[in-house]
Formats: structure tokens, sequence, C-alpha cells
């Protein structure tokens, strides 16, 4: 059995700790430079096929930088509350040196993808990976309180979701797992969810709801949901035309055997649904509310957001987002059916059919639910659970 560390040596040895976490913090700053315009002159040995004494050069360049990197990411791991890094993230200087040097990796390994078989070189894909991959570890450990969030979105939130829509996505597994858990953190703070709607985040992270790493899928679930809530006016007039590609991320959604999905996972994705949909068809007043010269047809709204809206309010939607009602918990049960009930007025917005108690208790039995591997109409669960919280409050 080792003997107990002294209290004082192990006072001292995070005084040292701390001490050593400044300069390296400098140093940090100073070594990527060269993946921003100052190392631009030595591009062609990112992922072009420049001349081998170039490649090399590049990749020792790299092995350097991720060892600084991750020396780094362990001593902000160790203090995260030292206020150094706080003045460091209000400098800008390593956010705008990470936010490059992300960018710069991303660039040289989307241009390894598309180079001929002949001209791939596994050894420059795998130096400029574990670089992207050492920065994303670091950020990871950074965006540990709001305040730091706030600090780094506008620098970061670009290169981050750049590099969960591109193509190395599909491979990078690490590089996407903690993309994800990133961007899951910065949506925390409802202070960010205008601009990272704005950015295109809830498309992007979407696209990564169902990987096949429970622990992306997760984190991406849960930034979905926390984006979709209460997000109608984002929806509405926030929102970029790439919106319009969140059908297809819905749908692959949907299409997906639920058997070979996480428990968790799926709770989480149902509940973003159940918001998405509450808000999307919130968000049609927002808009008008902003744009009344557009109201008479609302144009832009329907070409935007109506598409969507419609994927949410389909049976096999709502069918997804009563896996809710399966569980025991109120919260859960009253997010299902407010979005239940949104789906009811919108699919007889249209109709003839009046909006009555009795004809929503109709429009409930036509889905089922299973509870406790017993298959049931929606109706039934949710009379059962009317009956539950009637005898929770004493028969009132």
């Amino acid at each position: 059995m080792s003997a107990a560390v002294p209290a004082s040596l192990s006072s001292e040895a995070n005084e040292e700790e701390k001490k050593g976490l400044e300069p390296i913090l400098s140093q940090a700053v100073k070594a990527l430079r060269q993946y921003g315009e100052e190392g631009k002159e030595g591009e062609e040995g990112g992922g072009g096929s420049g001349g081998s004494k170039v490649v090399d050069d590049w990749i020792e360049r790299n092995k350097a930088s991720r060892i600084l990197l991750d020396d780094l990411a362990e001593r902000v791991k160790k203090n995260l509350r030292d206020p150094r890094i706080d003045r460091e993230l209000e400098k800008g200087r390593l956010l705008a040196s990470l936010a490059s040097t992300i960018s710069r990796s991303s660039s040289s390994i989307d241009q390894l993808c598309k180079v001929k078989k002949e001209d791939y070189d596994a050894h420059k894909m795998i130096s400029w990976g574990r670089l992207r991959l050492s920065c994303f570890t670091l950020l990871a450990h950074l965006v540990s309180s709001e305040k730091r969030c706030l600090l780094i979105l506008p620098t970061v939130v670009d290169p981050m979701l750049d590099m969960l829509r591109s193509a190395s996505a599909k491979t990078d597994f690490a590089g996407v797992r903690i993309a994800c858990n990133i961007v899951r953190n910065l949506s925390l703070s409802r202070a960010n969810h205008q601009g990272l709607w704005r950015k295109g985040t809830f498309e992007a992270i979407l696209k990564h709801a169902d990987h096949k790493d429970p622990n992306t899928s997760l984190a991406a679930a849960i930034c979905a949901r926390q984006l979709s809530r209460q997000c109608e006016d984002y929806v509405a007039n926030d929102a970029p035309p790439s919106f319009e590609t969140v059908t297809e991320n819905l749908s692959r959604i949907l299409k997906k055997d639920m058997k070979h999905v996480h428990p968790i996972v799926r709770v989480e994705l149902s509940r973003a649904f159940a918001s998405l949909l509450v808000s999307c068809a919130a968000s049609r007043k927002c808009f008008e509310a902003r744009n009344p010269e557009d109201m008479p047809t609302t144009a832009p709204w329907t070409k935007k957001v109506k598409p969507a809206l419609l994927i949410l309010t389909s049976h096999d939607s709502l069918e997804f987002i009563c896996f809710l009602l399966a569980s025991n918990a109120p919260p859960l049960h009253a997010e299902a059916l407010a979005a239940l009930k949104t789906a009811f007025l919108e699919n007889t917005a249209d109709a003839k059919m009046q909006r009555t108690d009795e004809n929503f208790l109709s429009f409930l039995a036509t889905m089922r639910v299973a509870v406790n591997d017993v298959e049931m109409t929606v109706r039934e669960r949710f009379e059962g659970i009317q009956k539950l919280q009637k005898a929770a409050m004493g028969g009132r």
C-alpha cells in the first residue's frame, strides 16, 4: 500500500501546477498562430500533394502543437476555476487560435477525403485528425460555466459546425462525440440560443442525433431538445434557409428501428420532437407579428417551416412522441400531451371536425403506446393518467 501524500506536499504541487498555467497559455497561443493567416505560406503541406519534406514538416509541427494542447487541457482540467483562464478567454487570443486551428485541420482533412486513392496519405490524415481532436478536448474543458460558454460561442461555433457538417464527420467518431458535447454545453445557456439558431446549429446537431455511438447521439439529442424548447421566434425569424433540410433528418430518425436506440436517447429525441412540434406551430404567429406584409400568404414561413410541421404532426411522429407516456414521470406526460393537443389543433385546422374533448379523445384512440410491455391506445393511457392524478389529489 502506498503512503499518503502529506497535505503540505499536495498543496505545493497544486501551486506549481497553477504557476505553470499562464506560461503554457501564452505558448499555446503563439504555437497555434501558424494555423491562421500567418501560416498560409505553408498550406500546400496541409491536405494537398506537397513535397515530402513539407509534409513531414507539417506532421512534426502538428505533433508539437498537439502535445502542447494536451498538456494545457490537463492543466485546465485540474484548475477549472482559475481566473487566469477567464482572463485569457476574455482576451480572445486562445479562442481565435483554436478556431483557426480547427478550421485549418478540417480543411486539410476534407482535401484528403477528395484526393485520388494513389495520392491519399494516411500519415497526414492521422496528424490533422489528432490535432483537431486535441483542440476539441481543450474546448470541452473550457465550456464549464455559463460565462465561458457566452465568451466561447461567437468565435468557435462556426468551425465546430463546419466539422459536424463535413464528410469526415462520418468516420471521425471521437471528434464528432466531443464536438456534440461542446455544442450541447453551449446550448445549456438560453442566452446562446438565438446565436445558435442563426448559425444553423439545430440542423447540424440533429444530423447526429441517431449516431451509432450512444454517447454521441445522447449529446446531440439533448442539444436538439434544449434548442427546440420555446424556440418559435427563432424558428420563424432566425433560422437560416438550411432549416428546410431538417425534414430529411426528422424523416430519417422516424424510419430508424428504435430497438437499437438506447432508451435515454429515445426519451430525449421524443422530447425534442414534442417541443419542436409545439414551437413550429406557434412560429406562424411569431412570423406574422414581425412580418405583417406577408400575413396574407406567409409564403416564407410555409416554405421553411411547414414541411417540418407536417412531418412532426404525422401519425408516425406522434406515436414516436407518445413513447414519453410509457414513463411514470408527470413532466414527460405533460410534454407529450402538449404536443398531442397542438397536433390535434393543427390537423383539424382545415377540417370540419369540431374541437371538442370527445373528438380529442377519438384522436388519441388512433395511436398506440406500450406501457410495461402492455400495448394500449393513447386514449386509454391518457385516461389512466387522469385517474392517477385525481387519486393523488385525494379524488378532487
